[in-house]
């Protein structure tokens, strides 16, 4: 059967549509989720593990926790500054990746801006919550970044924490994390600048 004009139409809007709705969610430079699309993924996950709590209550299985990492790279307005901002932005899409393929595939991480990245894990203890934060800093610093015949280093600060899933307000618990990160970075001992 012919499709009419009007539904040739309707397919193309729905279309156009759901390309804004990936262009509004996602980070044009890295490909990650941006701030708006971690946090509606998150929240999607976050519900659906509440669900599956719920339905899971009498069984000794549980989805009851969510893991939270936030990374913040360490002196990156030096990089922009000495290798400029395309050198940057090459840095960042590395690191993006590099993210993406250390994680699980239901696992969601965005960029949260600039130099700042999060990280949702789902149903993971303390313990495989510390071991994901040492792979990811050990994939974010095991090799330099060439840029005009000169390398550059890059690590980055974390903050980590476990939370249940009940009762989970995401941005609050983002902002704890934050703070922790943070205060990682400040008790990191300094590093001389690169020649």
């Amino acid at each position: 059967m012919k499709k009419s004009k009007k539904q040739s139409e309707i397919e193309k809007l729905k279309k156009e549509l759901a390309l804004y709705k990936k262009l509004a969610l996602k980070d044009p430079l890295t490909g990650l989720y941006n701030r708006r699309g971690f946090l509606e993924e998150a929240d999607r996950l976050i519900k659906m593990s509440q669900r599956l709590d719920q339905r899971l209550s009498l069984s000794p299985v549980s989805f009851g926790s969510i893991g939270l990492i936030f990374i913040d790279l360490d002196n990156f307005k030096h990089i922009n500054d000495r290798f400029g901002h395309k050198a940057g932005d090459d840095v960042l899409k590395e690191i993006a990746k590099r993210l993406e393929n250390s994680l699980r595939r239901f696992d969601i991480v965005g960029r949260w801006g600039g130099d700042e990245f999060v990280v949702v894990v789902w149903d993971v203890d303390k313990r495989i919550l510390d071991i994901i934060v040492e792979r990811l800093q050990e994939k974010i610093a095991k090799e330099f970044f060439i840029k005009q015949k000169k390398p550059i280093y890059v690590t980055a600060s974390f903050g980590a924490k476990i939370f249940p899933i009940e009762g989970l307000e995401l941005e609050k618990e983002i902002e704890r994390v934050d703070k922790e990160m943070y205060k990682n970075k400040i008790q990191k001992p300094k590093i001389k600048s690169q020649k």
